[in-house]
């Protein structure tokens, strides 16, 4: 199911950008300075971006709250690699506060979402938190980049990949099925955030520029 509504998702892409500048305005482009990515190596530089920036969660969402919602509507409620990424807030660079996946082994085909709380509280949005989920297979092919064993995003992107839904398409799908039919509101924006990344398994994955903005009110 998620990955049809990924495809109707590719199909409104246009459709969700004149729903932010209708709807969002000046409020949803601040929490675009969000820089758009996380990145790696503690500098939030464009030669460090790794995943785009594809949900935020807004109104009260602390870390400890959005990681509590995630394990309450989601599959998500394994802890993560040790591989950590940084995102951006207000000029600076800062670690990871959440990082949940679908299994609890490294070893494993799943999905992951990562994600930091601000550090500032929005006029209209509240606290944020801004996450990157992905949909992720475990690849240990010998004489593959990934040797001997590590996870490549799906590939698919719409700038080289034909409009493919990748996985951090899917990955965004996946929260949003969890998160709406518990009574989450969320919003549709578009950021055109599509940089497409190179895998260890020699595919691109990118994402489609759409970002949910899901509201948190309590924990769980």
């Amino acid at each position: 199911m998620r990955y049809l509504a990924a495809l109707a998702v590719v199909a409104v892409v246009v459709l969700a950008a004149l729903f932010a500048a209708v709807h969002s305005g000046q409020a949803s482009h601040a929490i675009n300075s969000t820089l758009h990515y996380s990145f790696k190596n503690g500098s939030c530089t464009t030669e460090n971006r790794v995943d785009p920036v594809t949900i935020i969660f807004w109104n009260l969402a602390t870390t400890d709250r959005v990681n509590q919602n995630i394990n309450a509507h989601t599959d998500l409620d394994a802890g993560a690699s040790p591989n950590g990424q940084d995102f951006g807030y207000n000029g600076a660079c800062l670690a990871q506060t959440v990082d949940k996946s679908s299994c609890s082994l490294i070893a494993c085909t799943r999905f992951h979402i990562r994600g930091r709380q601000s550090t500032t509280t929005h006029a209209t949005y509240g606290t944020t938190t801004q996450s990157t989920p992905h949909h992720e297979d475990w690849v240990n092919q010998y004489f593959s980049g990934c040797w001997p064993g590590n996870h490549a995003v799906d590939k698919g992107g719409v700038e080289t990949q034909g409009g493919l839904p990748s996985g951090f398409d899917q990955g965004r799908e996946h929260i949003l099925d969890g998160f709406a039919p518990a009574g989450h509101v969320y919003e549709i924006n578009f950021w055109g955030n599509t940089q497409e990344f190179p895998q260890c398994d020699g595919d691109l994955a990118g994402s489609n520029g759409v970002v949910y903005y899901i509201k948190i009110s309590h924990g769980h």
